[in-house]
């Protein structure tokens, strides 16, 4: 199976050398366009995957860029230059998120819901722009990005698998035109429409997926 294999180090043993790896032209774009074909990463054999610090640090891992090297810093206490706000690890409730502080206002969230089955699924919100290699007009390079992906760790096992949207929401959504909040507390998610304009739509939580 052909993707992108990752092994990632203990928070504990991570330090800033191995931190500052990041790729800044590896963009939200870059990730959606992995995300959506058959790349998949594998967490540290000693991560439990109920760990979402350390589930954002595999993830920060797999897909390194600027914006998630700040945030896994902040996770790790580091000092950083960057402009984070909204930073919130709630590790009891297994959430975490952040905003980047620029022109392009990138931002993300995680979290975990836990199977009956005893799988887990990462749920992972991006928002924002991104610089693209296209003018449109006289303005910046710059497209707007909203895109849900979710990952399921086996019982068992150390894989982190891809699953589409569909499979997880039962049909597609467009998210580019709704604001994308994970649950801090209880399980469902919702997408409200961007401008307030139209209906919110509550995804809710049965266990396996959402429904």
């Amino acid at each position: 199976m052909l993707g992108l294999t990752v092994v990632a180090n203990e928070v504990e043993q991570l330090d800033l050398d191995h931190a500052e790896f990041a790729d800044n032209t590896l963009t939200i774009g870059r990730i959606e366009q992995q995300w959506h074909n058959r790349h998949f990463f594998m967490a540290d054999r000693n991560t439990a995957p109920r760990d979402i610090k350390r589930c954002f640090v595999s993830f920060a891992q797999a897909y390194p860029n600027e914006f998630f090297n700040l945030v896994m810093c902040h996770l790790l206490g580091f000092e950083t230059d960057g402009f984070i706000s909204g930073f919130v690890c709630d590790e009891r409730n297994g959430y975490i998120a952040a905003e980047q502080l620029t022109e392009l206002s990138q931002s993300v969230q995680m979290c975990y819901w836990k199977c009956a089955n005893g799988d887990i699924i990462v749920g992972i919100a991006l928002q924002g722009e991104e610089y693209t290699d296209e003018r449109y007009g006289d303005g910046p390079p710059v497209r707007s990005v909203n895109d849900l992906m979710f990952f399921k760790v086996e019982k068992g096992e150390v894989m982190w698998l891809p699953k589409t949207p569909r499979q997880m929401l039962g049909r597609d959504y467009d998210f580019t035109r709704y604001d994308i909040a994970l649950p801090r507390v209880g399980k469902n998610i919702t997408l409200t429409p961007k401008g307030r304009v139209g209906k919110t739509v509550v995804l809710r939580w049965n266990g396996k997926d959402f429904r």
